[in-house]
């Protein structure tokens, strides 16, 4: 007798040999057989791959593994029929909508990863398929929000998806995508999910600049609705924002920084007094402020001469106004004044991170421990500003003044870090060997 789980399928055979045969399958076994012909629909009829593609992807969170590997197996078959229109079918799971599971999307996503590589050498012949799957890319970043965990998960195996990285095409193409999420109508400068949202794509954009080359409605972003919105922000949000577009400041032309360099000295001078008080200067927002002015001074000295006084003197009569004396003077009073504030506070922190290992030893609690290191990452991060800081006022602070490009500059916040001198003894060693070889070549002249 079948118990509960079991189905009984009867097959009779032919009539003259008066026989039947009872087959015994579980609902599991049942499960399977189904499953693994939703593929067989699609043979002759390959409008049925979207919906199939859909069903077996909701399929890939199947416990069994007898079961999920028939699942994968019938995924195969339907993309040998038609790669396109299966991609396109997988690519709308990764999307999630308000009732989608989110362990479907997950199963979904690792499985599209997968295809993307078993099938990495079709997408490099066909170009076609190539253009779709940047297509379904573009359209999957647009549709998700750059600030959810899904986006980050996306992009992050996008990025590490063979041949993606020297595809300048797919950067154009996903950078532009990401210019849906800077909307100046939607940005709200008070609302703390519109300022994330506007952040996360932004970063975005900033990981593909250098191979797109397509920064033009970020920037535009940037100048026209974000840095008019500065003021209305709180002070965490201001400096991640001047820090950004620190960070763009390389992209922009000459129009650009003409039209945009009074603001950037303007916020200068709200940042940093003319002189020296008990209200504490803000160092991250100044050096943030500092590296978009060295940038664009250097790019165009003329805007650095009529709104800050600070130029290379060469005798035109426009040296001598009255205006560009005074902006000089106040200029330079702010310069000194942050100085002497980054002087004080890098002394301070420097202190901090010295005294570390005599601040844990009088620790008594793993919270008070945890304090001291919050603190020393604070000091630490604060040294570097300071260091930042301190390398960009040098060359402004002769007479002759000179403006660093972006090769030049070590912001804090950066990756990037300033060469390491090289020891005193090495670079005498190496004079040594260059005076020896320079007597060697004399003495085979003579």
């Amino acid at each position: 007798r079948p118990s509960s789980r079991m189905t009984v399928i009867i097959v009779a055979t032919p009539k003259r040999t008066n026989s039947t045969t009872i087959i015994l399958l579980t609902i599991q076994q049942i499960r399977q057989i189904a499953i693994g012909g939703l593929a067989e629909l699609c043979v002759g009829s390959p409008a049925h791959v979207p919906r199939v593609v859909d069903v077996l992807g909701q399929l890939l969170t199947a416990e069994d593994d007898q079961e999920l590997a028939v699942v994968k197996r019938s995924l195969g078959k339907v993309f040998s029929i038609d790669t396109k229109a299966s991609f396109d079918a997988l690519f709308n799971l990764v999307i999630p909508d308000e009732n989608a599971d989110a362990a479907s999307t997950a199963s979904a996503l690792a499985y599209l990863k997968n295809q993307l590589h078993a099938l990495q050498n079709v997408l490099k012949k066909d170009k076609e398929l190539q253009a779709s799957v940047i297509g379904n890319f573009s359209k999957t970043l647009t549709a998700l929000k750059p600030n959810s965990p899904e986006f980050g998960q996306f992009f992050k195996f996008m990025r590490n998806m063979p041949g993606f990285a020297r595809d300048k095409q797919a950067a154009i193409v996903l950078s532009t995508a990401m210019s849906t999420h800077l909307d100046a109508d939607s940005f709200d400068a008070t609302s703390e999910e519109s300022v994330s949202l506007a952040l996360a794509a932004i970063k975005v954009v900033r990981s593909l600049a250098g191979r797109s080359g397509i920064t033009a409605p970020t920037v535009e972003f940037l100048l026209q609705t974000v840095l008019p919105s500065i003021p209305q922000m709180s002070d965490a949000n201001q400096l991640r924002f001047l820090q950004v577009v620190a960070d763009f400041a390389r992209h922009m032309d000459s129009v650009t920084v003409r039209k945009h360099f009074g603001t950037i000295v303007g916020l200068f001078r709200k940042t940093v007094p003319t002189e020296a008080s008990d209200e504490v200067v803000d160092v991250k927002k100044a050096e943030a402020l500092l590296v978009m002015y060295h940038i664009w001074s250097s790019a165009l000295p003329v805007a650095a001469r009529d709104h800050t006084g600070m130029f290379v003197p060469t005798g035109q009569p426009a040296e001598h106004s009255s205006s560009i004396r005074e902006a000089g003077e106040d200029f330079r009073a702010r310069l000194k004044v942050l100085s002497a504030a980054a002087d004080t506070l890098g002394k301070d922190a420097s202190a901090i991170v010295k005294n570390v290992r005599k601040a844990m030893s009088e620790c008594k609690t793993d919270e008070e421990k945890q304090v001291v290191r919050d603190n020393k990452a604070k000091a630490a991060a604060l040294v570097r500003t300071v260091q930042s800081i301190k390398a960009m006022l040098k060359p402004l602070s002769g007479r002759s003044p000179s403006f660093l490009g972006n090769k030049a500059l070590y912001p804090s916040w950066s990756a990037r870090s300033p060469p390491k001198p090289k020891p005193q003894k090495q670079q005498q060693q190496k004079q040594q060997q260059q005076q020896k070889q320079g007597s060697k070549k004399g003495n085979k002249k003579d």
